[in-house]
């Protein structure tokens, strides 16, 4: 029997802001609970909202880079339910003048249809432990952006990519940190399956899943199970469930057999503003990169390879520190290894930003065959980045160089040592240079240019054999 999946996502994403969506509440990921919290953020009686402009800002980067249609009427509206989360009885969202509609995005040559980008408050946050639930209410009024697509998406993969796609957008454009992990994005699927491509059926909705691995688990467990109850001539029921990682599972949370009364009503302290088309296009024009401009950028100007742009482009705080260094140093390629490389593998085992200078990086790139060797260059590189000031690391190498007497010294006396390895290279053993070349590393303590040594290794061998086949003559 041939089914066909039909898939919504509703993408909830918190904005970098610095202040709440109505309040003047900082926020701070990392401070301790109920900490970040004002008095309208509890619905202490008397206390009204106000506008955060700078959330409204950012949510026009989200429509316009989405396509949508932009609604210049800024209003709100209250949505009305009951649960610890929600102090005031009702979350203020725009459940009838969403900010943007009717947007698309191209996911695996398919237009994904964007029914609407809204502005709303997040909820506080519950946190379950032995049994008990404790509630935090810095996360309450956190201004939000609602994704929501069209049932449209007729893959698990789809799917997936259009996640990744989104993550990858807000962060760019700096509309949000975009950290699954910690809560900032989160997602509810509504999926159903049905004989008609056409026709949708049964809706089940999954709740808040917070990675891109999980909600690939999610949704495939729960088509396997949709299509085993429809194989057995079992109803669908419409349901809300939850994944949980551990089992790799989704599981039933509650019916929706009716339609929830909100009791929705514009919001009686929001002013109606109308924001003009000139204010628009100015915080439209002023908006960061995306990361496929920055792409282009990288490739046609810089002469990056595609895997090299692709590669850099997985972490926005390299990108960020990629443009900074090329300021100062045109070794784009050099430059774009070092970050994907070194950078980024000291940054996985370390917490916190990555300190080192831009300048200082481009320094030492611009010094690699010029008074250092690449090897050394990027050993220095890895004192940088742990705190040690990398001009004074040059400057001690400087200091520690060999003169060109003290280098013939060193090389003669790896010869004299090794005679063995000498008459092997002449024998036409590549490894047995190798080793000597090793020999004069070891005794320099690593400051001198392997390829230098190389080649005075060469030199010295090829003097000694011409000097022996003269005596023999």
């Amino acid at each position: 029997m041939d089914l066909f999946l039909h898939i919504g996502l509703e993408i909830h994403c918190e904005l970098k802001t610095k202040t709440k969506m109505f309040s003047s509440g900082p926020i701070d990921y990392h401070a301790s609970p109920n900490t970040r919290v004002q008095p309208f953020d509890v619905a202490f009686p008397g206390t009204l909202p106000t506008i955060n402009q700078r959330a409204v800002e950012l949510a026009l980067r989200a429509c316009d880079v989405l396509g949508c249609t932009i609604d210049p009427d800024l209003r709100f509206d209250r949505k009305h339910y009951f649960y610890p989360d929600l102090p005031k009885g009702y979350q203020i969202t725009q459940a009838f003048h969403p900010l943007g509609r009717n947007g698309s995005l191209m996911i695996e040559d398919q237009k994904i249809l964007i029914e609407r980008v809204h502005l709303e408050e997040d909820t506080a946050k519950l946190v379950h432990k032995k049994g008990c639930t404790s509630i935090d209410l810095n996360r309450c009024g956190i201004p939000l952006i609602e994704i929501v697509t069209q049932p449209v998406i007729t893959s698990v993969d789809a799917a997936c990519s259009f996640m990744e796609e989104i993550l990858r957008l807000v962060t760019y454009l700096e509309i949000s940190e975009g950290k699954m992990e910690k809560g900032q994005v989160r997602c509810d699927v509504n999926l159903s399956l049905s004989k008609d491509p056409l026709t949708l059926g049964t809706k089940v909705e999954i709740k808040n899943l917070n990675s891109i691995s999980h909600m690939r688990e999610a949704l495939h467990y729960e088509v396997a199970r949709q299509k085993e109850q429809i194989m057995h001539h079992q109803t669908i029921e419409p349901q809300t469930r939850r994944y949980d990682e551990k089992e790799k599972k989704t599981f039933f949370l509650r019916t929706k057999q009716r339609k929830v009364d909100y009791r929705y009503m514009p919001d009686p302290n929001l002013p109606w503003i109308r924001l003009s088309k000139e204010w628009i296009q100015e915080v439209l024009l002023h908006r960061p990169s995306t990361y496929q401009e920055l792409y282009q950028r990288m490739t046609l100007k810089h002469g990056l390879s595609e895997h090299q742009a692709y590669d850099l482009l997985k972490q926005k705080e390299l990108v960020d520190l990629y443009f900074q260094i090329t300021e100062y140093t045109k070794q784009f390629s050099m430059v774009a290894n070092w970050l994907c490389v070194d950078v980024r593998s000291w940054s996985k085992s370390h917490e916190g930003p990555i300190l080192i200078k831009p300048e200082e990086i481009a320094f030492m790139v611009n010094e690699i065959d010029q008074t250092i060797p690449y090897a050394k260059a990027r050993e220095i590189l890895k004192r940088g980045l742990q705190g040690k000031p990398i001009q004074a690391e040059w400057e001690n190498y400087q200091k520690m160089q060999f003169s060109s007497q003290d280098l013939d010294r060193l090389i003669h006396q790896v010869l004299a040592q090794n005679p063995k390895s000498v008459h092997d290279y002449l024998k036409g053993k590549d490894r047995a240079l190798a080793y000597l070349v090793g020999q004069c590393m070891k005794l320099s303590k690593g400051n001198i240019d392997p390829q230098k040594a190389k080649e005075l290794l060469k030199e010295n061998i090829d003097h000694l054999e011409r000097s022996a086949m003269d005596e023999e003559e």
